[in-house]
């Protein structure tokens, strides 16, 4: 059950309306739907107020089996961070592998149009930051997929 449903069901069993429980509680109306519908998330001095208006302890108002439900916005929040990390990691590699086909030209003596642009030290610095926005973004999607 979540701190919403848990919310909900405390107001409904003291027949209060949102109106009257956010006038208890010092707060909008707003704010207690948004928190019956687990919109946001409640901090501790609320959570405190609120167990005192209905008598119960913090921890039986907001439980440690209290899952906060992962709303839409959340859910594509996420869905294009992963899609912004996998383009970057696509850019990282193929810098990287445009930079170091540019080193290897410049040791055999061919100059390669991408050396004449930048030089030799600006492929060498294209290729250290491309493989810190590769480690970078390959440790945030670990951590990504390690959490479902």
């Amino acid at each position: 059950m979540t701190f919403g449903q848990k919310l909900y069901t405390l107001r409904e069993e003291r027949g209060w309306s949102q109106d009257e429980l956010a006038e208890k509680a010092d707060v909008s109306r707003q704010t207690v739907s948004n928190w019956e519908n687990d919109k946001v998330q409640i901090d501790a001095e609320k959570l405190k107020r609120l167990s005192e208006v209905f008598g119960v302890g913090m921890d039986e108002l907001y439980a440690a089996d209290t899952v906060p439900v992962p709303q839409e916005g959340q859910k594509k929040s996420k869905r294009n961070t992963l899609a912004v990390m996998l383009v970057l990691i696509g850019l990282a590699v193929c810098t990287i592998v445009l930079a170091v086909v540019g080193l290897c030209n410049t040791d055999t003596g061919q100059v390669s149009s991408a050396v004449t642009i930048t030089g030799t030290a600006g492929l060498c610095i294209a290729l250290a930051a491309s493989v810190v926005v590769l480690a970078v973004c390959t440790v945030y999607l670990i951590k990504f997929f390690k959490k479902k």
